[in-house]
């Protein structure tokens, strides 16, 4: 986006920032057990927001020195809509709603920047530094941003999510190899207390030590409480199952790739991956686990998953039937016997780093990578992927399904761009499909900062959270 476009806040109904004492490359929601299931179908049901809300999350941080990192449990309370005045004679800015003494800034930043494509065309460019009035709603409460600090002096995270049964169960991946779990419940009920604390004495509730690298891959099951996937920069992977007294049991996921498969990958980069054998003796290899995620709708939830690689491939398991996996190439004939194990090979032209299950359709599967484009594909037939995002300059960071509506997925880039995708929409001509912005493309936000994670919110329709490393 060019520096010259202004800001139109007109095209936002939240926008605010939150500063962190150190940036956090990776967070989760937290949702709350007590959450009005009335209101929430309303919402989803008129795809509107009843303000205010309440959003919580818990992040990893990225600190200059391992003894300085922190898990940050954090709550933006009482945020309202956003109310747009027309008087563009106005230099008044977004006001200020943060509570003085909270160490989080809410307001809107001046720097974010953001374009939606049917906007775009007709925007005038930039010729003041006048911004058009903004303001909060007029309500008897400010809105409140409380933060929870947890020491965690092990090293820099690099993935952090909560459990989806049990929020208060908390699973991080450390730059030291190490799986850390912890148990934040004190933290949650104690939240309201202050805007921030750093006093949290909590140790690790658990920690796994048998990945021999680090890692940015894991995922909490969606249906079995305490199962755990992880996998490291090695390609390890490891399915965790819960024990009755805060233990797990581990069982290592064979990944490795066969060499007899990908005799262009073990000749001409044996150097980035490392050299494995199978039982049988045949050489393989191993190349980093980028993803984790469990599928979200169908039969075989809370059983089936899909992780990508830095070998360029996808591949989907289910782990019902580990011992007995016969991976089929997609240059075969796919079918929907589960206990095979699919595997979508040079899904990408380089590393593939995120992928997303969609949560209304069990087939539909996206991916990110390094090449800038998105992918989505139909796990029925993975010939060729159905649908293919080319608007990124740079590395993928993140991919998201709007768990709301089954057509619109977003993604985040080392371009500094969160997109927001329309996939019901078709070109209306091939002129339109070349254009700077795709019929598709339904929202373009800017920010200066690396955006790392950008994540739907399942409960507030259109609502979107995301890290930078800007703090």
């Amino acid at each position: 986006m060019s520096d010259t476009e202004c800001v139109d806040y007109r095209l936002y109904d939240v926008l605010y920032n939150s500063i962190t004492p150190w940036p956090c490359l990776s967070f989760d929601f937290l949702y709350e057990e007590n959450i009005n299931k009335t209101q929430v179908c309303e919402e989803k049901k008129n795809d509107t927001i009843t303000y205010p809300i309440s959003v919580s999350c818990v992040a990893g941080t990225q600190s200059i020195e391992k003894e300085l990192n922190c898990i940050y449990v954090l709550q933006w309370d009482n945020l309202d809509k956003l109310n747009y005045s027309s008087d563009s004679d106005s230099d008044s800015d977004i006001d200020s709603c943060s509570d003085s003494d909270s160490d989080s800034d809410s307001n809107s930043n001046s720097n974010s920047e953001s374009k939606s494509k049917s906007k775009s065309k007709s925007k005038s460019k930039r010729k003041s530094e006048k911004k058009k009035n903004v303001s909060k709603k007029t309500g008897s409460k400010k809105n409140t941003v409380r933060c929870q600090s947890i020491k965690h002096p092990y090293g820099n995270i690099n993935r952090i999510k909560a459990c989806k049964q049990k929020n208060d169960l908390v699973a991080l991946q450390c730059e030291d190899k190490s799986i850390y779990l912890y148990n934040i419940k004190n933290e949650l009920e104690n939240i309201n207390e202050c805007t921030y604390n750093e006093t949290s004495k909590n140790k690790p509730l658990y920690v796994f030590k048998k990945h021999t690298e680090e890692g940015f891959s894991l995922d909490w099951n969606p249906i079995h409480t305490g199962m755990l996937l992880t996998g490291d920069n090695d390609g390890n992977l490891f399915l965790w199952h819960p024990n009755n007294n805060d233990t797990w049991d581990h069982t290592a996921v064979n990944v490795c790739v066969d060499a007899r498969l990908h005799t262009d990958i073990f000749q001409n980069n044996s150097s980035s991956g490392s050299m494995a054998c199978h039982k049988n003796g045949k050489n393989s290899i191993k190349h980093s686990v980028e993803d984790i995620e469990w599928v979200k709708k169908g039969n075989g939830v809370g059983n089936i998953f899909a992780f990508c690689s830095s070998d360029k491939s996808i591949k989907i398991m289910d782990i019902r039937n580990l011992k007995k996996q016969v991976v089929k190439s997609n240059n075969n004939n796919n079918n929907n016997n589960n206990t095979v194990a699919i595997t979508i090979n040079n899904a990408h032209s380089s590393d593939v780093n995120v992928i997303s299950w969609n949560s209304n359709v069990e087939h539909l599967i996206s991916s990110g990578g390094d090449d800038g484009l998105v992918k989505i594909w139909d796990t029925r037939s993975t010939s060729t992927h159905v649908a293919e995002l080319n608007f990124h300059k740079k590395a993928i960071t993140y991919v998201s399904w709007n768990p709301n509506d089954v057509y619109v997925i977003l993604a985040s880039s080392l371009d500094n761009i969160v997109s927001i995708w329309d996939l019901s929409v078709e070109s209306a001509s091939l002129e339109h499909s070349l254009s700077k912005y795709p019929d598709q493309l339904l929202f373009e936000h800017y920010n200066p900062g690396m955006m790392t994670e950008t994540k739907f919110h399942s409960t507030h329709p259109g609502l979107i959270v995301s890290t930078t490393s800007e703090s």
